[in-house]
C-alpha cells in the first residue's frame, strides 16, 4: 500500500457530535475543526450542518455534522493518527476489530473537550466527537495495512 501516493483509499469521514443546549455552539465547531488539518479549515468551516431536537425532558439538543470526502478524507485520518499519543494508538490497534463494521468503516471517537483544547484522544463517553472513516474498497485486512503506511509515510517526527 506504500507508494500509492496518487491512489485513494478512502471515500469520505463524516465527524459529528451532539450539542446540548448549555454548550457553546462556537467551542464545539472548534472542537469539530481541530479534527481536520489546519490547511482545510476554512474550506470546510462553512460544511458544519446543523439538526435541531429535543431530548427527553424537552431539553433542545442540535446534531453537528461534517462531511469530508477523497484527499481531504485521507488528510484528516493522517491528522488524527499522527497526532495521537502512544497510549492512544496502543489503545487503537488493540481496539480496531472492534472499531470496524461489516462494510469496512472505521469508527473513532474522540474527546470533544479535549478536540477544542487541540489535543486528540480517543474516548469511547458521550461527550465526544463521533468519526467515521468509508473506504472506497471493503477488503479484509485494509485497515491495518493502511494505518501501518499512514504511520511510515506521514508520521515521522
Amino acid at each position: 500500500m506504500t507508494k500509492a501516493k496518487n491512489k485513494r483509499f478512502l471515500r469520505e469521514v463524516i465527524i459529528s457530535t451532539i450539542m446540548h443546549s448549555t454548550e457553546d455552539e462556537d467551542k464545539v465547531r472548534k472542537a469539530m475543526l481541530h479534527v481536520v488539518p489546519e490547511s482545510l479549515r476554512e474550506k470546510v468551516i462553512d460544511k458544519i450542518s446543523i439538526a435541531a431536537s429535543r431530548g427527553f425532558h424537552g431539553n433542545e439538543i442540535r446534531f453537528l455534522q461534517l462531511l469530508i470526502r477523497g484527499k481531504e478524507a485521507e488528510e484528516v485520518f493522517a491528522r488524527i493518527l499522527c497526532n495521537l499519543d502512544d497510549t492512544n494508538r496502543a489503545i487503537l490497534s488493540d481496539t480496531l476489530d472492534e472499531r470496524i463494521d461489516g462494510s469496512g468503516n472505521l469508527y473513532l471517537r474522540l474527546g470533544k473537550q479535549e478536540a477544542y483544547l487541540g489535543k486528540l484522544v480517543l474516548l469511547d463517553g458521550d461527550d465526544s466527537l463521533r468519526i467515521v472513516f468509508k473506504p472506497k474498497y471493503n477488503e479484509k485486512g485494509f485497515w491495518p495495512r493502511y494505518i501501518k503506511s499512514i504511520f511510515e509515510e506521514r508520521c515521522r517526527s
